[in-house]
């Protein structure tokens, strides 16, 4: 290790914005004294390493940060996580560690690679066009430090009867039970689910208004560290004169589906704002990735109707021309409120009446508990006149009617 060679590079490429030489020939191993890696290596903590990138790329490190998010892929048996640094402060894909998938294990996993937690790396620099991502090939060269606990991030009310709780990390399953938590100081829950960084308390139904959740010093973030005692205010909402309700759903059509949508309307006797309200797709597993979600703005008046689909007729337009909603069975639609509490939603040609499905946005869990067998034939739609009742087989659609 640190022996010197001569070499001369006979071919070189360009990938994704890296230089990578590809053949070399004249190699020679100079009789020298081994060079010390440590006098070379640059220290890069307090660097705008993203903005001096180009004089950096596969330069001999150290580098020191926090993380900023949990492990993602970085192409073939590869992993990385967003830092930041003294000197690139803001998290981003700009700046990710990016370590090979069996170093990640060697070091615990991805569940080591906590998010607040102190990282430092002794290795190389990489690229992946204008993205720093320092690299290291053996887990001695990393070292993952101490955490920052995880805290209490908000709370939001999904209906009266089911508070979601967002943390800043993972949680220590064991510890997110009912005892734990309580709404008010005296209002206990029936049930506590974690998911990720989010836990769904279920309790019996709150009065419209304001209240507080509060959190036990006994809960525990994924490393042992208390994240209570904490609390956080949510608010129920009032809901007026039967609300605002998905009121016909159109998933599938003979031939292509390039006139699917689903229509929300209005039932109360003032106007609704829209700012925020998203239009959330999903099949059995969660969001359809990419363009399963419909961000509205705008008011819908007293008694009116909305079409967001490609029907055409003054509809908001899905994202694509088509192939926008799952064809079942047991998928899904939901009208999600900007503060992420869920406003109205149905599970479409399930098995049961009595099927749920949870999904996640904004980091926030949610669960739907509404559930029709009915099925869209192909020239019909799924429609009901009041959110009261359940959806039923059209024999033909009605879009903004």
């Amino acid at each position: 290790l640190g022996g010197a060679v001569t070499f001369t590079a006979t071919l070189r490429q360009i990938a994704a914005g890296q230089t990578r030489v590809t053949a070399i020939s004249d190699v020679q191993l100079l009789e020298i004294a081994p060079i010390d890696l440590e006098t070379i290596r640059q220290e890069l903590s307090a660097t705008d390493v993203v903005t001096a990138l180009g004089t950096l790329e596969s330069e001999i490190l150290h580098i020191e940060g926090v993380i900023a998010q949990a492990p993602a892929g970085a192409g073939e048996d590869h992993q990385s996580v967003q830092i930041t640094t003294a000197g690139v402060a803001a998290a981003s894909n700009a700046l990710r560690v990016r370590l090979p998938t069996d170093v990640v294990t060697a070091l615990g996993g991805a569940s080591a690679f906590g998010v607040g937690c102190e990282i430092a790396v002794d290795g190389h620099m990489w690229r992946f066009a204008a993205n720093a991502q320092p690299s290291a090939w053996d887990a001695a060269e990393v070292t993952i430090g101490a955490c920052a606990a995880a805290t209490l991030v908000g709370a939001v009310a999904s209906g009266d009867t089911q508070v979601v709780l967002t943390f800043s990390g993972a949680l220590l399953a064991a510890t997110v039970v009912v005892g734990n938590f309580t709404i008010d100081g005296t209002i206990a829950p029936t049930a506590a689910v974690l998911n990720g960084t989010t836990v769904t308390l279920t309790v019996p139904p709150l009065a419209v208004g304001a209240h507080t959740v509060n959190v036990a010093v006994e809960v525990q973030d994924a490393q042992g560290q208390p994240v209570g005692p904490d609390s956080a205010p949510f608010t129920v909402a009032a809901v007026v004169d039967g609300g605002v309700f998905i009121s016909e759903v159109d998933y599938d059509q003979a031939g292509t589906d390039n006139a699917e949508f689903v229509e929300i309307m209005n039932a109360s006797a003032v106007a609704f704002d829209l700012t925020g309200v998203r239009l959330v797709r999903m099949n059995q597993t969660g969001v359809i990735t990419g363009t399963g979600v419909n961000t509205l703005s705008g008011s819908l008046a007293a008694g009116a109707r909305l079409v967001i689909g490609n029907t055409g007729n003054g509809a908001v337009a899905f994202p694509r021309a088509a192939d926008q909603m799952q064809n079942g069975p047991a998928d899904a639609v939901a009208l999600v409120a900007a503060n992420s509490s869920l406003i109205s939603a149905v599970i479409y040609d399930a098995a049961s009446v009595d099927a749920v499905l949870s999904f996640t946005i904004d980091a926030v869990q949610l669960t739907i508990e509404e559930a029709t067998t009915a099925t869209d034939s192909g020239a019909g739609a799924l429609c009901r006149a009041a959110a009261t009742e359940a959806f039923v087989a059209c024999a033909t659609p009605t879009p903004g009617t």
